[in-house]
């Protein structure tokens, strides 16, 4: 845009995803596209990827689970409980309370079947939280 003070630039960072049988409600469609802004930004801005493409690089699709879970943290200390509501191979989403508490990684806990992994939190709202898994 030019003007009498200069020349301005924009550039956008554009996270999109799609309505599937996976995910239907909008929370976890506003927490995909979030994610997979985020990962424009991390590619270096002004791109679009969809949530989509990145499920291809992580290794595939999610189930849909109602799981109980737990996020430990602060050298197994710390301990917030939460449901899993999507599992695979690549990721989670869960949903708490309330998210403000939670660190950037963690170890997630599905007691019932014996699964622990590490996890980095790509995305977060008010009460939802989709993580990848190191």
């Amino acid at each position: 845009m030019n003007g009498d003070f200069g020349t301005v630039s924009a550039t956008a960072s554009i996270g999109s995803t799609t309505l599937s049988v996976v995910s239907r409600d909008i929370d976890t469609l506003i927490a995909q596209a979030d994610a997979a802004m985020y990962s424009a930004k991390s590619r270096g801005r002004n791109c679009c990827v969809s949530w989509h493409e990145l499920k291809g690089e992580n290794g595939g699709e999610r189930r849909r689970v109602l799981k109980s879970g737990s996020i430990l943290f602060n050298e197994r200390r710390s301990v917030i409980d939460c449901t899993v509501k999507s599992l695979g191979s690549d990721g989670a989403g869960l949903v708490l309370s309330n998210t403000s508490a939670i660190p950037p990684e963690f170890d997630l806990l599905i007691r019932g079947e014996g699964f622990e992994t590490r996890c980095r939190v790509v995305a977060q709202d008010r009460q939802n939280v989709e993580v990848s898994f190191r």
